[in-house]
């Protein structure tokens, strides 16, 4: 049974939206991560990771040096993924991200799209777009993090982690999976001790990765992930 806890009369929606749409263009901005933006865009991305992969002409996996069937296929997901999600640990990783950012300012526009736009200062934007300060973006996830309660029923209830359907839960998991996937990508000394690493090729070319929130799937000539 999935909790699900509703935000269809949650006031100020769109801009809670918007806020959504700064962090992810935020987190996209300084580290490597593995999700996609959409799944219209998915079947390019995985056609392209496809092609950067690394052939295997030994036949064995690189990691425990048995026979494999190439190319090898992973597809997972991470169950009850929102309950297991720390809020804290998601306000760190956007403490972490913002700081590694070059504006302080951005503009989102409220169209369908919701375009995001880094601003040099708050003046510097289209009329109609939602300007926000990095300050302004953290308050308002922190606040959103914050919300543990909800009622159900006559009863107020303790939630675990982030609520299932909260404005901003997928991206606290975008933020918490997408910071993991930037230290496991760029630090090589991880790899390493994890035997995930062939001289000096770089991770793209061993294994294809993506993810749509929760969903996984890996592709590799190299290992068996057994």
């Amino acid at each position: 049974m999935r909790k699900i806890v509703a935000n269809a009369s949650l006031p100020a929606k769109k801009t809670w939206r918007c806020i959504g749409k700064a962090i992810e263009f935020a987190l996209r901005a300084v580290f490597v991560v593995w999700e996609v933006k959409n799944l219209k865009v998915a079947p390019k991305q995985l056609i392209d990771g496809i092609a950067k992969l690394r052939k295997n002409p030994l036949g064995l996996c690189r990691r425990c040096r048995k026979g494999l069937s190439s190319p090898t296929v992973l597809v997972a997901d991470a169950g009850q993924m929102y309950e297991a999600i720390s809020s804290t640990q998601a306000v760190l990783c956007l403490h972490v991200v913002l700081s590694l950012c070059k504006w302080s300012w951005v503009a989102v526009s409220r169209g369908k799209h919701r375009n995001v736009i880094p601003l040099r200062n708050r003046h510097a934007h289209k009329i109609g777009s939602l300007v926000l300060s990095q300050e302004d973006i953290f308050q308002a996830f922190y606040l959103a993090m914050a919300a543990t309660k909800v009622k159900c029923g006559g009863q107020i209830v303790q939630t675990c982690g982030v609520p299932t359907g909260g404005m901003l839960s997928k991206v606290a998991a975008s933020l918490i999976l997408g910071h993991a996937e930037n230290e496991f990508v760029s630090k090589r000394d991880t790899r390493d001790r994890m035997q995930f690493n062939v001289a000096n090729i770089p991770w793209e070319n061993l294994v294809c990765c993506l993810r749509y929130v929760d969903d996984l799937i890996m592709i590799s000539h190299m290992y068996c992930f057994a």
